[in-house]
């Protein structure tokens, strides 16, 4: 039966050979080539899933971007931090706010180290255990300072949605005893969610084409062992409670906060439209107390319909907190604009945070050659819009936040501002004594 088989290839060879018109060596090169051809075609087209090299082409620009963007984040968060520390700005939800930016100031000032060493040493560094060892350590705590950020911002969240959408139960859910008790959950439970990250890589020791010693951060035995048990766990809490839990929620979260916001202010303006007006004075100054007619059509018209006008900029008062009359309709308008600040926050939080989610659970379902391919290759770029995230939100406090923008300027500027303060007093007193002196 095999010589049978050999006999049948033989004379296919032989068929094949006279129909191209070439040498029995000149057909074996042919067949050689095709199956080279045929095994270089399968292997990209099942291995290779993203076709650029963005990361060696970006790298050169990531880390002087990444310098500066650090550095000025983590002054920026030292105002912030310094700022929400005034006693007056004691608050619930400032006290959270204080926690992401202390959680933030972390993130920058541990990639500051990272990213001037890459950016002075180079290539020079992997042939160096002590750098292979620090880039360990500094994925480490970039991924629990990041997960602390991450959750703080969703508590933030829920607590906004909790202040705006039930505001009976805000009174006894909002206190400065459940804020505390949140910012410690986070702090305590992210660095225990990061525990299969601590598992999981490891420095290893390769040849590069030269020959020569480089260490590099890879992946630990254990997470190579099982299957690779550990390291699609780690994946899994990476891509879902990390990352794509927290979206999910933002995303849920923000139109409920919106809607209960429109609802709110809709509620406050049928109030002031339904609020009768005082009578309406005639012309040589007395009540028009006479007519009951008129009385009853002036208050008919103060209900949006004549004094829509009024109405309106009733409303508008109310939404910018400047209704000195009413003290609580002053602080539903700086509600209003906290709420602001905090869904534009949020919104920066999900378009930094989503892609990189996305990847890392296509990275579950594809697995290391999607990590690798793809993953990797948008890394750096992916800790650049962290980077920023980290960074801006100082510039939105002050931007939105008239409280925080007004405690920052007297903290800092608070000394100028008095001097300015002061010298026309003390001009005005010296110009009384010289007229005082002529007398």
């Amino acid at each position: 039966m095999e010589s049978d088989t050999m006999a049948l290839e033989m004379e296919l060879r032989h068929k094949l050979r006279l129909s191209l018109n070439v040498s029995q060596e000149d057909l074996l090169k042919i067949m050689e080539a095709f199956m080279d051809m045929n095994v270089t075609t399968t292997a990209n087209t099942t291995h290779h899933y993203c076709q650029f090299n963005l990361r060696d082409r970006y790298k050169w620009l990531h880390y002087r971007l990444a310098v500066c963007i650090a550095v000025t984040g983590a002054i920026t968060n030292l105002l912030t931090i310094s700022t929400l520390t005034r006693r007056n700005m004691t608050t619930p939800t400032n006290l959270l706010l204080l926690g992401l930016a202390v959680a933030d100031l972390l993130v920058e000032v541990e990639y500051i180290p990272y990213a001037t060493s890459s950016l002075l040493g180079g290539d020079q560094l992997m042939a160096a255990k002590e750098h292979a060892l620090y880039v360990l350590i500094h994925a480490h705590l970039s991924h629990v300072c990041h997960t602390i950020a991450i959750w703080l911002t969703v508590s933030l969240a829920v607590w906004r949605w909790v202040a705006v959408c039930r505001p009976h139960a805000a009174p006894s859910i909002c206190t400065m005893v459940h804020a505390r008790r949140v910012l410690l959950t986070v702090y305590l439970a992210c660095p225990a969610l990061a525990t299969p990250t601590f598992l999981m890589y490891t420095v290893k020791e390769y040849h590069n084409k030269a020959g020569a010693k480089v260490f590099r951060v890879d992946f630990s035995t254990l997470a190579l062992a099982h299957d690779e048990l550990l390291k699609k766990i780690n994946f899994l809490v990476y891509s879902v409670l990390v990352k794509l839990v927290p979206c999910l929620l933002l995303t849920v979260l923000m139109p409920a906060i919106i809607r209960g916001m429109w609802v709110a202010k809709s509620r406050r303006q049928r109030l002031v439209c339904r609020r009768p007006s005082a009578p309406v004075s005639t012309t040589n100054g007395a009540n028009n107390n006479s007519d009951p007619s008129a009385t009853t059509s002036a208050r008919r018209f103060s209900r949006c319909g004549g004094g829509k006008k009024s109405a309106v900029k009733k409303s508008l008062s109310l939404a910018d907190g400047v209704d000195h009359k009413k003290t609580h309709k002053k602080g539903e308008g700086a509600t209003e604009r906290t709420t602001s600040m905090l869904l534009v926050v949020m919104l920066l939080f999900l378009l930094t945070e989503a892609p990189q989610g996305v990847l890392t659970g296509l990275s579950l379902v594809y697995g290391h050659d999607f990590f690798s391919d793809c993953y990797i290759q948008l890394g750096d770029f992916m800790d650049l819009l962290a980077l920023i995230n980290s960074a801006i939100n100082f510039v939105l406090y002050c931007v939105m936040s008239l409280q925080f923008r007004d405690t920052f300027v007297n903290l800092y500027c608070g000394a100028c501002t008095r001097h300015k303060a002061t010298m026309p007093t003390s001009t005005k007193s010296v110009t009384i004594h010289a007229h005082n002196s002529h007398i």
